[in-house]
C-alpha cells in the first residue's frame, strides 16, 4: 500500500501549495538556518515567535504546530496523504471547521503545566536533575519531530476538533489527557470495529477510556473518513511512528498502565479519594515521558529532514 501514496506524492508534486511550500522551506533553511538544513534537528519552533522571521514564517497562528512554515513542512512531507493545501489546514484554537491542522505529539503542559506548575504539586523542583530535564524538554517539545497533522473535524466547535478531543472530551478529566500513544491505539480498536475484528482490540485502553468518552470521540472519528482510509499499521512509516509499533499494531509508549492515566494531578492538600498520582508515582511518570518523547523526537527530527532534503534535491 505504501507504493501508492508514492505514486501519489509523485503527481501531488505539481501542485500549486506543495511548489509555494518547498519555496517557503528553502528561505526558511537560508534565512533562519544559515543556510544549514541539519540545524532544523535542534530547532525550537516555540522561539520563532520572538524572531525577526515572525510574520513571514510564523503567520497570525500563535501555534508552533499551525505556523506557515510549519503547515508548508506537513504539505511538503504529507500532503500526497490527504491532498493538504494552506486552505483546508486550520487555524489554532477551538475551531473545527478545517478538516486538517497540525498537532503537538507529545504535550508539555498537560503532564508539567504551564511554567511547570503541575510538576511543583509532586516536588520536581526538588530534583535537581529532574528538573533540568523538565526545563530542558521545554526546549524540545517544539522541535518539528514531535510535529503531525491529523484529520480534525468535529462538530463541537468548543472542543476544537480531534487535536482538542484528544486532551479531554467536554473536560480534561473524560480524555486520554493528550497520550499520542492512546490516541493510535484509540485509532487502532476504532477500525477493528469498524471492520467488525473486535477479537483484536486492545481492552484495557477501552476500559480506562469508559464507554461514554470512547463512543464520543468515536463519534468524532466518524466525521474524518481519513481514520478508515488509512490504516493505521501504514502510519508508522508514513509518519515516521517506530517507536509507537511493534510489528505493524500500535503499542503503549509510556510505562504507565492504562488503567491508571487519568489520575488527576493537585496539591497535596486538595488530592481527595485514590484517583490521584502520588509524588512518586507522577515523577516517575514525568521520567519516563521525557525519557520516550525525547527518543521519539530525535528520531522523527532526522526522518522530517532526510525527507525534505529528497525532496529539496529533487
Amino acid at each position: 500500500m505504501i507504493e501508492i501514496y508514492e505514486e501519489k506524492k509523485e503527481r501531488y508534486r505539481n501542485t500549486k501549495d506543495y511548489k509555494i511550500s518547498l519555496q517557503l522551506i528553502k528561505g526558511f533553511i537560508d534565512e533562519v538556518l544559515q543556510g544549514d538544513i541539519e540545524k532544523l534537528k535542534d530547532f525550537d519552533f516555540g522561539e520563532l515567535e520572538k524572531s525577526a522571521y515572525k510574520e513571514k514564517y510564523c503567520g497570525n497562528i500563535p501555534d508552533p504546530d499551525m505556523y506557515v512554515i510549519t503547515q508548508a513542512i506537513y504539505i511538503v512531507l504529507w500532503g500526497h496523504i490527504w491532498d493538504l493545501n494552506f486552505s483546508n489546514l486550520g487555524s489554532w484554537g477551538k475551531s473545527s471547521k478545517f478538516p486538517y491542522r497540525g498537532d503537538t505529539m507529545n504535550s508539555y503542559n498537560s503532564y508539567f503545566g504551564k511554567f511547570a506548575y503541575r510538576a511543583k504539586f509532586f516536588d520536581a523542583d526538588k530534583d535537581e536533575e529532574l528538573w533540568k530535564r523538565i526545563h530542558k524538554f521545554h526546549k524540545s517539545y517544539h522541535k518539528v519531530g514531535n510535529f503531525i497533522v491529523i484529520p480534525n473535524r468535529a462538530t463541537d466547535s468548543q472542543i476544537g476538533g480531534i487535536n482538542g478531543a484528544r486532551g479531554g472530551i467536554e473536560s480534561y478529566r473524560n480524555g486520554m489527557r493528550d497520550y499520542f500513544d492512546w490516541f493510535l491505539i484509540t485509532i487502532y480498536n476504532y477500525q477493528q470495529r469498524k471492520r467488525g475484528t473486535v477479537e483484536n482490540i486492545i481492552n484495557d485502553f477501552d476500559i480506562a477510556f469508559n464507554d461514554i468518552s470512547r463512543n464520543k470521540f468515536e463519534g468524532y472519528l466518524d466525521l474524518n473518513h481519513e481514520y478508515l482510509d488509512v490504516d493505521i499499521a501504514e502510519w508508522q512509516e508514513l509518519f515516521y511512528l517506530d517507536d509507537y509499533f511493534k510489528e505493524g499494531k500500535p503499542q503503549p509508549l509510556f510505562k504507565t498502565p492504562a488503567k491508571n492515566r487519568r489520575k488527576t494531578t493537585a496539591a497535596i492538600e486538595d488530592r481527595k479519594g485514590n484517583n490521584y498520582y502520588s509524588n512518586e508515582d507522577y515523577l516517575l511518570l514525568l521520567d519516563d515521558y521525557i525519557l520516550k518523547s525525547e527518543l521519539v523526537i530525535e528520531h522523527r527530527c532526522k526522518c522530517i529532514v532526510n525527507e525534505l532534503l529528497k525532496e529539496i534535491k529533487m
